[in-house]
């Protein structure tokens, strides 16, 4: 991972540890190497994570149905997860 860090140069610890995070969790969980995918991830999951303020509000279901371009992104984010969870569950290898 720290290959392609440059050297006396800085680096956006953030975004380097969200990356390790989600490569981490998809070697744990799916037992799937998620590198080429890993950035697509993190933006999908900044967009998802969009929400977390408001979903201890009251009426959050309402909230993220209201058509606002900030729900639009955290609802295409989730989709996005979704659909990449579902993949790499079907992809698999059985045991």
């Amino acid at each position: 991972m720290t290959a392609h860090w440059p050297d006396g140069g800085v680096i956006e610890a953030h975004e380097e540890m969200l990356l390790l995070a989600l490569r981490i969790v998809g070697k744990t969980l799916f037992d799937t190497n998620v590198k080429q995918e890993v950035k697509s991830i993190a933006k999908a999951v900044d967009a998802f994570m969009g929400f977390l303020p408001f979903a201890f509000l009251p009426m959050s279901g309402l909230i993220q149905r209201l058509p606002l371009p900030l729900m639009r992104r955290i609802r295409r984010g989730q989709a996005q997860l979704d659909a990449l969870i579902y993949r790499m569950v079907e992809e698999r290898p059985p045991g």
